[in-house]
């Protein structure tokens, strides 16, 4: 197998992409933004999109705590320099430019940097359509200058054992770029053992039979879907979830197109297979009872939410209870975003009630500060928030509260299920300022500076909604 050291490379791809560009493979321009300072000069650093890339997926801040963070795509050097700013508040961040075109795999066996045979794939579905898995892909003819690129490779990292070189290319140009070194199976290995390339037989016959020669022969044009995923596919590009500048969302002639590949003779399945059939039932009937699962997910929400639409409109019960109302109570999951920033607003709306305002939490710690993002989208709207701590639900609080106000119907069940006496009290903060958003308020933790800044709007909308109704009432 592979030695630690190969696997090292291999594993950062940091060190992939330096032993890449010293043998002459050709790797996405790529470039460290470590401080602030750095900003003035990425407007003119490359061509857009430019893909914004966290240090770690999950960054840390003494000032605004951990977040999780994700790759962001920028189509502009304003949207550049809003993204990149809000990633370094957790650390460092790596840009990489956009690189368009079809994903392709070169499949090798080696030994001690010597190819063995080769394979190569072309991705027709990824999920997420950004680019990830495939969940459709086709065996095609070997491409010259990419399997010369991945015997560079192989052969720098002196490599024995089975290995999957991705790249993206642009099939017009025939440019390419390497995009990461799979040193294990792969998730698309089923295509090939269709094709005729047993991965699995060879790498025993080298391991244990000292085998090094093996026939260069498979069939091209077999296509390969692993149907679980390949549904999500069909699901994510029905909802074109993908950002339009990048031009991934397949148009519907495409969708129908590739659907019905799942008739022709060359087509196979990752699971479904007649030799073995209860495999890919028993997958049949796990997607079957997880749509259903979310189907009648679905249903069930738009009836609570509608529910609780009516509960606080004009006439409904919150009316009532808002009449005589002194103590009211707001509950999110942490109280450090939400129902913090309605507490403070409640209060400053309101003086009157100040007294008898309370904010708090489903989490059991208290004590902590106000998330770090949401004080500074809270400083620049003129709230303060210096002197709030958070604060754990307490029943004490909970019966002292005429009229709870929760963020999200999951808050209202978790509610119930604590003090069940409560509900007729509990009602949807955004259910107040109903017409100018969404009844529920999502929780902008670890999201980006705009989602902070919407949830803050959205709050904002209800409380002064709720100053109006309290006013009426």
């Amino acid at each position: 197998m592979a030695a630690k050291s190969s696997l090292d490379q291999v594993l950062d791809k940091k060190l992939t992409f330096a032993l890449a560009e010293r043998i002459g493979v050709p790797v996405p321009r790529s470039q460290l933004v470590a401080t602030p300072d750095d900003l003035p000069r990425l407007s003119d650093w490359c061509s857009f999109p430019v893909v914004v890339k966290p240090g770690s997926s999950m960054g840390e801040s003494s000032e605004l705590g951990r977040a999780q963070l994700k790759v962001e795509y920028a189509f502009d050097a304003g949207q550049l320099q809003k993204l990149v700013r809000n990633a370094l508040n957790y650390g460092e961040v790596i840009l990489q430019e956009y690189v368009a075109g079809v994903g392709a795999g070169i499949e090798v066996l080696a030994s001690e940097g010597r190819v063995l045979f080769h394979f190569q794939h072309q991705r027709l579905h990824e999920v997420p359509l950004t680019g990830g898995g495939s969940s459709l892909r086709k065996s095609v003819a070997v491409t010259p200058q990419l399997l010369e690129a991945t015997g560079k490779l192989i052969e720098a990292l002196n490599w024995t054992g089975v290995a999957m070189v991705e790249f993206k290319q642009d099939l017009a140009s025939g440019q390419f770029s390497l995009m990461e070194v799979n040193g294990r199976f792969w998730g698309s290995l089923p295509l090939a053992e269709a094709a005729g390339a047993d991965f699995p037989g060879m790498l025993y016959e080298l391991l244990v039979g000292q085998q090094t020669e093996f026939p260069q022969s498979y069939q091209t044009e077999v296509h390969c879907r692993r149907l679980t995923a390949d549904v999500h596919w069909y699901e994510l590009a029905l909802r074109k979830a993908a950002p339009p500048q990048l031009g991934v969302v397949p148009s519907r002639k495409t969708m129908w197109r590739d659907f019905l590949g799942m008739f022709s003779p060359r087509h196979r399945f990752d699971v479904q297979k007649l030799a073995d059939p209860l495999p890919g039932l028993l997958e049949l009937l796990w997607l079957g009872r997880d749509y259903c699962e979310r189907l009648y997910g679905v249903l069930r929400r738009r009836q609570a939410l509608r529910r609780e639409k009516q509960r606080c409109a004009a006439g409904g019960s919150l009316e009532g209870a808002l009449s005589g109302a002194e103590n009211l109570l707001f509950l999110c999951y942490g109280n450090i975003n939400r129902s913090a920033v309605a507490g403070l607003l409640a209060k400053q709306l309101m003086p009157n009630l100040a007294e008898h305002v309370r904010s708090a939490g489903f989490h059991p710690a208290s004590g902590r500060p106000m998330d770090g993002v949401m004080q500074q989208v809270a400083h620049s709207n003129g709230l303060a928030t210096d002197n709030f701590a958070s604060s754990a639900l307490s029943a004490t609080e909970v019966a002292a509260a005429d009229v709870i106000f929760v963020m999200e119907l999951e808050h209202l069940v978790t509610l119930s299920e604590q003090f069940p006496w409560v509900s007729s009290k509990a009602f949807l903060l955004g259910g107040l300022a109903a017409g100018s958003g969404p009844l529920e308020i999502a929780d902008p933790y670890g999201k980006s500076r705009d989602d902070y800044e919407g949830c803050y709007r959205q709050v904002a909308a209800n409380i002064a909604a709720l100053q109006a109704r309290m006013e009426a009432a």
